[in-house]
């Protein structure tokens, strides 16, 4: 157990033993010393004991409030970091399921850049909430990891570098990450940053402005993303369409999204049609391996279509005509 967690622990304890102590003052004085001269003293010191232990009692529940309202706030930014770490996962594998005929040496470049992502996060998140021990351990295991020795290295200058610095340098270092995160639209890593900034430096003028800026700079993203989707859809570029529909997923509201369902569906309606005669093409010219690689992304894709249906019933008999 922690010093600060024993602590609290003992406080409690401290708080009935003092309760204990004026009862048992204000009984001998009402009961045994009525009559008594030391009445008076023993009545006071029990009063006295009594408001001593009502105000440790206040300020046992204001140190619970306290570590529940932390305990809250550590969870919300563990699962919205959980949230964001799924979001990337899910639109890498994505990535990878378009891209099936990627090899197995890419595919290992792909998730080992993806690591190196997630680590140098890890690092530089620790930095920023000034817990260098907990960065420089994160540095240390990376260094001993093959092929991550540069990683380290560079972490650990950045580390130095940070530690070293003024306040003032910290809060811009701060500050920078956070404009990277806006850069690689990482928006709820963004928002957690700045909120420990806020929290960290409530007065610093460039800290103040930090949540504003995140919001005009995912509001820009999402009129980027519906000019460039509009673009898409008018020129009939079904692929371009469904990649850009994906990512504007997360930007929209139920309402904005409800508005653009009919186009949405016609893109997808476009988009199965064509993988459709493209399945067929290959059957009939006995191309098994490229139906059976249209006929899986038929399946991931549209899941719930007939289409994709019929082609789960037959993907066994695929798998055998392609000698797989």
């Amino acid at each position: 157990m922690s010093k600060k967690a024993l602590w609290q622990f003992n406080f409690h304890f401290w708080f009935i033993y003092v309760f204990i102590a004026a009862l048992a003052l204000t009984v001998t004085s009402q009961f045994l010393l009525r009559n008594t001269q030391t009445f008076g003293i023993f009545f006071s010191l029990g009063q006295l004991l009594i408001v001593a232990a009502g105000l440790m009692a206040v300020f046992a529940l204001l140190l619970f409030a306290h570590k529940l309202t932390s305990t809250t706030v550590d969870s919300n930014e563990k699962l919205e970091n959980i949230f964001d770490a799924i979001n990337k996962q899910t639109t890498l594998l994505t990535q990878i399921s378009h891209g099936v005929r990627l090899s197995e040496a890419a595919k290992t470049i792909v998730f080992r850049d993806m690591d190196r992502q997630s680590l140098r996060e890890a690092a530089i998140e620790k930095l920023h909430q000034q817990d260098y021990d907990a960065s420089y351990a994160i540095i240390e295991n990376i260094s001993h990891r093959p092929g991550y020795e540069n990683l380290a290295l560079q972490l650990r200058a950045e580390a130095d570098s940070y530690r070293s610095a003024s306040q003032e340098e910290q809060i811009n270092q701060a500050i920078e990450h956070v404009e990277k995160l806006c850069d690689q639209y990482q928006w709820v890593k963004a928002n957690t940053q700045a909120g420990r900034l806020m929290k960290a430096y409530p007065t610093h003028h460039r800290v103040q402005t930090l949540v504003n800026y995140i919001a005009d700079r995912r509001q820009n993203r999402k009129k980027e993303l519906l000019a460039a989707w509009d673009d898409a859809v008018k020129r009939q570029s079904t692929d371009e369409s469904i990649e850009l529909l994906r990512e504007l997923d997360t930007y929209l509201s139920p309402s904005e999204g409800l508005a653009l369902q009919d186009a949405a569906r016609d893109v997808f309606r476009n988009k199965l049609h064509g993988l459709g005669v493209q399945f067929s093409m290959a059957v009939t010219e006995k191309r098994w391996d490229d139906a059976l690689a249209i006929g899986q992304q038929i399946a991931a894709d549209f899941p719930n279509t007939r289409m994709a249906q019929e082609i789960r019933e037959k993907i066994d008999i695929l798998h055998k005509k392609a000698g797989k």
